[in-house]
C-alpha cells in the first residue's frame, strides 16, 4: 500500500526531482506550491496538486490532510 507523500518546494530542483521520482515508483504524491501553473508537469505525471501559500496555516493544514 502506497502512502501519500507531500512536496513542497517542487517548482524547485531537488523538490521537483523529489516527487519525479516518486511518481515514476507509481507513488502518491501532492505537491505544493503557489502557482500552480508551475506544477502542471507534475500534475501531467499523476501529481495531486495543492496551490496555495506557505504562510497560511489554513492551506497547509488542508493540504497535508490525507
Amino acid at each position: 500500500m502506497h502512502h501519500l507523500t507531500v512536496v513542497t518546494g517542487a517548482t524547485g530542483h531537488v523538490g521537483g526531482e523529489i516527487a519525479r521520482r516518486l511518481l515514476l515508483r507509481k507513488e502518491k504524491v501532492r505537491v505544493v506550491a503557489r502557482d500552480p501553473g508551475k506544477l502542471a508537469g507534475l500534475a501531467a505525471l499523476g501529481a495531486e496538486v495543492a496551490a496555495g501559500s506557505m504562510e497560511d496555516s489554513a492551506f497547509l493544514a488542508r493540504a497535508f490532510q490525507g
